[in-house]
């Protein structure tokens, strides 16, 4: 299922890349702190087969956008932390309100990321070392970096011994309110 998603948003990457016009899905309100939890678990399986564990601390938000598409953005990036976190570790997955933008931030310890890789970790094809898993395309975090830009968002990396990635999206705050006024009723 995952891989599905992933073929389809390559393809409408390269599509776009074409000038091709496709069929873009609507955007829509989006529970984040749901559809973040429901990522955590379906991936928390893959984890667990390198005794890694995924720890979640989820604040209510909402952003506008296409669910699809920030759903795969959250697996390529725990993908990620899977593949680069040493065996036995923690993935931390946090996610809160910060000002007028929803934030979530993947944290997971393993080897720094090399400065060379690093300095263009974003662009297309560039593709890390030390994976636990081979055969990366070197598309994931490009692809990533579109999903966030196309949601008006912000999306940043913090390299070291844990490694911090950290997303910004405008909240969409007609719908919280809502949200707020129906759970007083």
């Amino acid at each position: 299922m995952e891989s599905e998603r992933l073929h389809k948003l390559v393809i409408n990457l390269i599509n776009a890349s074409k000038g091709i016009d496709f069929g873009e899905e609507h955007k829509k309100s989006i529970e984040m702190k749901t559809l973040l939890n429901d990522v955590c678990i379906d991936m928390a399986s893959k984890a667990e087969k390198y005794s890694i564990h995924i720890l979640t601390s989820l604040e209510q938000g909402f952003i506008f956008g296409q669910e699809n598409k920030i759903r795969q953005l959250i697996i390529n990036l725990l993908d990620n932390a899977i593949k680069y976190s040493f065996s036995g570790e923690n993935i931390n997955v946090n996610a809160f309100k910060d000002n007028d933008h929803y934030k979530v931030e993947i944290l997971n310890k393993g080897n720094p990321i090399p400065e060379k890789i690093y300095s263009s970790i974003f662009e297309p094809f560039v593709k890390g070392i030390n994976s636990i898993e081979g055969g990366s395309s070197g598309l994931g975090l490009y692809i990533c970096s579109e999903i966030v830009k196309e949601h008006n968002g912000e999306i940043h990396i913090q390299n070291g011994n844990i490694v911090k990635v950290i997303i910004k999206i405008p909240s969409f705050y007609l719908v919280e309110t809502v949200w707020k006024q129906l759970k007083q009723i």
